[in-house]
């Protein structure tokens, strides 16, 4: 264990970062430190008002049961979604829709949007802290990848209400291209895992809660409505702390394009007449032929073929099949 993390830090320091307390907060000073070119100002409104338009990823029972199906995997989701314009600071704050629809066009937006009846409605909603893809009529805050999918799809937005936009920056595609390139290049499997490592968890950190539990020893006062008691004597607060790298419109955002890429490939499914039997994060299982590229970014793998399977709800399932290998 300490050979293996004295090796960690090594070849952190040797791209330019520095080891922290978790893999993902290193990958977050690593782009920080050595590929972020300009300081991206944020603020608590911003990050407050992205945090209603940044749901979990779709995951989702489409059909119970289903046989002699597949399962493929998309090839580093959200490092893919990473590769896009990312939101910086902000810039406007307005009451209508930007009338550019490219991608390096971002900004979060409070509508009132409606979804028709279709078997793939595209846009989440929360309830009671749990997330659906509905059909029907509300008023919501979401990304712009959100919108520009939903108005793709046939929905409607009937009123715009406020809408933040932001400028583009892509610095955090030059660490993903990097660190990618690097991975495909090496034999060395140490170094896969970490790069692996590095390119999956630094996302989620741009929306780390500032909330933060410590630690009180025989405190002076004690407020039972405040404090939680741990053990004779020990008690734990909540207190709020500064997180220099907060900005969650990043981490909504790219969660939003890697549910946008789930929702095309679940599509080309409908289209070829095949019901997704079911969708999670980054897989889909499916009777319907995809398209296939192990060494692209966003691609599809070809995970398993699956005699039998049979889905109860979101992460309850049951099947049979094999797994494939590498070399095929």
């Amino acid at each position: 264990m300490w050979k293996a993390i004295a090796q960690f830090e090594q070849e952190i320091q040797g791209l330019g970062g520095q080891l922290q307390q978790t893999i993902a907060s290193t990958g977050m000073n690593l782009i920080r430190r050595a590929y972020l070119k300009r300081d991206i100002y944020t603020s608590d409104r911003v990050n407050q008002i992205a945090e209603e338009t940044y749901f979990a990823s779709r995951v989702e029972v489409v059909s119970r049961n289903l046989e002699d199906f597949k399962v493929y995997d998309i090839n580093s989701s959200f490092p893919y979604s990473m590769t896009y314009p990312q939101p910086g600071g902000l810039i406007e704050v307005r009451t209508t829709l930007p009338d550019n629809d490219s991608d390096a066009c971002i900004y979060l937006a409070d509508v009132t949007i409606e979804v028709p009846d279709m078997p793939l409605p595209p846009i989440p909603y929360r309830v009671d802290g749990r997330v659906f893809f509905p059909i029907g009529r509300w008023r919501s805050w979401l990304t712009s990848t959100d919108i520009r999918l939903a108005v793709r799809e046939g929905c409607t937005i009937h009123k715009v209400h406020e809408v933040y936009v932001f400028e583009p920056f892509s610095d955090i595609r030059d660490f993903v291209l990097d660190i990618y390139g690097r991975r495909a290049a090496t034999t060395d499997p140490f170094r896969k895992l970490l790069y692996k490592y590095l390119l999956n968890c630094p996302y989620g950190e741009f929306a780390e809660s500032p909330w933060k539990q410590e630690m009180l020893i025989n405190p002076d006062k004690i407020d039972r409505d405040k404090l939680q008691l741990l053990q004779p004597g020990v008690w734990l607060a909540e207190k709020k702390a500064i997180i220099a790298h907060r900005h969650v419109p990043i981490s909504t955002h790219i969660t939003s394009l890697s549910r946008r890429l789930l929702y095309d490939y679940a599509k080309e499914c409908y289209t070829q007449g095949h019901v997704p039997a079911y969708m999670d994060t980054d897989s889909i299982s499916t009777k319907a032929e995809l398209p296939v590229d192990d060494t692209k970014l966003g691609s599809l793998k070809l995970e398993k073929k699956i005699s039998w399977g049979e889905f109860l709800a979101p992460k309850i399932y049951r099947a049979e099949g094999f797994e494939l290998q590498k070399n095929g």
